[in-house]
């Protein structure tokens, strides 16, 4: 005779007076920088990958020059780039490629449409405006 809980993050089975706890593996600790030159929509995507239970760390950044710094300083998993920035996404991936900066996936993730965007030796493509499930979902794939 025994009991079967589902939560939401774990699995509880009770024998009798014995519980047996099992918590699924998150991936934890893959950390990912966005860079876009727009505050809401950089906010909005740190706000939908924080929001989900996959423990990413997230760095968002308006200047894509900042944004080669911080990727010379941290190890990414993943970088998310804007294509229409004042210091055009193209060159920071470029940038990135060139000097073999860590091995992060190179994502472009803009409004322009992908038949217009060069993706040459780029990780994928991720159209705006988002939609939050389908985001996410990308996201994971990618990791």
């Amino acid at each position: 005779n025994y009991n079967l809980r589902i939560k939401s993050w774990y699995l509880r089975f009770c024998f009798g007076n014995i519980y047996i706890v099992f918590f699924p593996l998150l991936v934890m600790g893959k950390k990912i920088l966005v860079i876009d030159d727009d505050s809401d929509i950089l906010n909005t995507i740190r706000d939908l990958l924080e929001s989900g239970k996959m423990g990413y760390e997230v760095t968002a950044e308006l200047d894509g020059r900042k944004a080669i710094e911080l990727a010379k300083e941290n190890k990414y998993d993943l970088i998310l780039i804007d294509v229409m920035m004042p210091f055009p996404g193209r060159e920071v991936a470029k940038i990135l490629k060139d000097e073999a900066i860590g091995n992060p996936k190179l994502v472009f993730c803009t409004v322009v449409p992908k038949p217009e965007v060069e993706l040459k030796d780029m990780h994928g493509f991720i159209q705006k405006p988002l939609d939050p499930k389908k985001f996410l979902s990308d996201i994971k794939k990618l990791l």
